[in-house]
């Protein structure tokens, strides 16, 4: 106890860590801000109009967000690196960067048209959201290298909230997609226009940019921006193909429980952050009965897990699914527990392309699955492909280390 007081006394006396501290607090509730209001949204939508609008919606923001992370192409990684080699240059850095990527943005009506059936107007709201997100998901990178976690942090709530206002107060029978299309595209431009205004300095006047279409910015990006993306699509290929294959009632259903079931692993990867460093330290020895227990807990935690969440999605979003998807979600739960730990023993051994090699292999066998299965059996085979990758996740890590460690 004694001990534990006097780190805590050091801890107060060094302010240098209390600012270090609040600024990784900030920042993870930032991070969390967004799950959680969309946990709100999800059930003020459904609860005062339809699953089946949740599911349109949905569609819609899956797109958005597949955009959004074409068009970043890693552009927050290779940027502050960027700026950590060079702080003199972050606004010739941050500008060449956004020019380059912003070239991406003209192929975007055309490939709208081509796939997709919308209207001219939702075809145009959705590019403008794509735009809007563009850029204020471009300033980021800023956010992140000045430590401004509190000025975000209040603008993301702010945001959230007025969303979550319109979504409540707003009359049902008016409430359309578009209407609610056009109100997040307005929030995420008045916040893009508030931080752009706050990171002023480092991103005006524009400069006339050298070697522009050379495109070295998007080249030198491409190793940041693949992980990105496979690991979307990894996580998100049944979500992907249940929108393409489902009506929007069964996407609405589909998406608001795999979105609870991710929340034990989020809790957990929360839980574990703190004993991160630990694994880069301890022997092997100490490692092989840490993995020993966490095999154990990982089929003993899911249980209460799962119970919750079925809690919440019978009396909270008042909707209900085969007995069958529940049990289903069980197993689903499982090997992200036992996997995690395998993804950091890998980072301790420098094996960080080995993890996106197994990500992208799983990836393809997401989608074959899906592909295969949705058609035929609705959202029980989307659960299906999803927990049979997971499993295949859980296999392929535990395949290298029988390999490499004979264990």
């Amino acid at each position: 106890m004694s001990v534990l007081l006097n780190y805590y006394t050091e801890f107060i006396k060094n302010k240098k860590a209390k600012q270090r501290a609040v600024a990784v607090f900030l920042h993870i509730v930032n991070n969390f801000s967004a799950p959680f209001f969309n946990f709100l949204l999800s059930g003020i939508i459904i609860q005062r109009i339809s699953i089946s609008f949740w599911g349109e919606y949905i569609s819609i923001t899956l797109l958005l967000n597949l955009a959004i992370i074409i068009l970043a192409w890693g552009n927050k990684d290779y940027l502050l690196r960027s700026f950590s080699k060079q702080p003199s240059l972050i606004k010739s850095y941050w500008q060449e960067n956004l020019l380059q990527r912003l070239a991406l943005c003209i192929l975007l009506p055309a490939l709208l048209f081509i796939f997709f059936d919308y209207t001219l107007l939702r075809t145009g709201l959705i590019l403008l959201c794509i735009l809007a997100l563009f850029l204020y998901k471009s300033l980021e990178v800023l956010v992140l290298y000045h430590r401004s976690f509190l000025f975000s942090l209040i603008l993301e709530l702010t945001g959230y909230t007025a969303l979550l206002a319109f979504a409540f107060f707003y009359p049902a029978p008016q409430l359309t997609i578009d209407f609610l299309l056009s109100t997040f595209g307005i929030i995420t431009a008045l916040k893009l226009i508030l931080t752009a205004v706050y990171f002023r300095n480092d991103i005006f006047p524009f400069k006339k940019i050298t070697g522009f279409f050379k495109f070295n910015s998007l080249r030198v990006a491409i190793p940041f921006f693949l992980p990105a993306l496979v690991g979307l699509l990894q996580g998100k290929m049944d979500l992907y193909c249940t929108s393409y294959f489902l009506a929007a009632t069964e996407v609405g259903k589909y998406q608001v429980f795999m979105n609870l079931l991710t929340i034990p692993h989020a809790l957990a990867g929360f839980a574990f952050m703190p004993f991160l460093k630990n694994i880069y330290r301890l022997p092997e020895n100490s490692l092989l009965k840490i993995q020993r227990r966490v095999y154990l807990l990982s089929f003993l935690v899911p249980i209460p897990a799962l119970f919750f969440i079925v809690l919440i999605f019978k009396k909270y979003y008042l909707l209900s699914l085969d007995p069958v998807m529940y049990l289903l979600g069980y197993f689903q739960l499982i090997p992200f527990f036992v996997y995690f730990l395998l993804i950091q023993l890998l980072f301790r051994r420098d094996k960080q392309m080995l993890v996106t090699k197994i990500t992208l292999v799983t990836a393809v066998f997401n989608l074959i699955a899906s592909v295969k299965l949705i058609p035929s059996l609705g959202i029980e085979g989307a659960m299906i492909a999803n927990l049979a990758t997971q499993w295949f996740t859980l296999i392929c890590y535990f395949y290298y280390e029988h390999k490499a460690y004979g264990r």
